[in-house]
């Protein structure tokens, strides 16, 4: 089975696992009980989707390994490309519950990887984006930075959400619209192959 087939496949089982438990995801929903999981689902983001007894939703894109990278199409390019696709998405919460305007303290588009990734993604945009929810109104998004690491990390990320939101929708981001999808999308790292701290 091809690297990234297994990552995703292993992932669905670990979170089938939690909601068989009926105990919380975290990192992937850290709140409420899982009580809805599905594997290629359909959406925009579509590796998994996994909701609670809250009405809280991950919309998950899983990727074993994959660097920081602006180019034409990066691996991260596409996790953007399908994020700001599930942000524009059709709004249908009667046929679909997760169809939805998506809340960012209710919901998350997640880029799940692994330790094999670099810290690049798996330490500085983690933490960076983790930061951006307590800004304060006024604050820039950079501001979540708190090094040069961070920066670079968070600046490469803004290129990327600017140029699939100007492809998605015709139109570049206004500042609300970047930090809308800056609160919505986070990295989390999962380790849950034979042998490994998630296993």
């Amino acid at each position: 089975m091809h690297g990234g087939a297994r990552y995703q496949n292993q992932l669905t089982a670990w979170l089938a696992v939690k909601m068989l438990a009926e105990r919380p995801a975290a990192p992937i929903l850290p709140r409420g009980k899982l009580t809805y999981l599905a594997a290629e689902s359909g959406e925009a983001v579509d590796d998994v989707l996994a909701g609670t007894d809250q009405g809280n939703f991950a919309f998950v894109q899983a990727k074993r390994r994959l660097s920081l990278s602006t180019r034409e199409g990066s691996d991260l390019e596409g996790v953007v490309n399908q994020a700001v696709r599930q942000i524009a998405a059709a709004v249908e919460p009667d046929r679909r519950p997760w169809s939805k305007t998506l809340n960012p303290n209710l919901d998350r588009l997640l880029l799940v990887t692994s330790s094999d990734s670099p810290a690049t993604i798996k330490t500085h945009l983690r933490n960076a984006l983790q930061r951006i929810g307590n800004l304060h109104p006024e604050q820039t998004v950079l501001d979540a930075a708190k090094n040069r690491g961070e920066e670079d990390a968070l600046a490469d990320l803004l290129t990327l959400v600017d140029r699939e939101w100007t492809k998605v929708t015709c139109s570049a981001p206004a500042a609300e619209e970047q930090k809308l999808f800056l609160k919505l999308f986070d990295v989390e790292v999962l380790d849950p192959d034979d042998g490994e701290i998630h296993e």
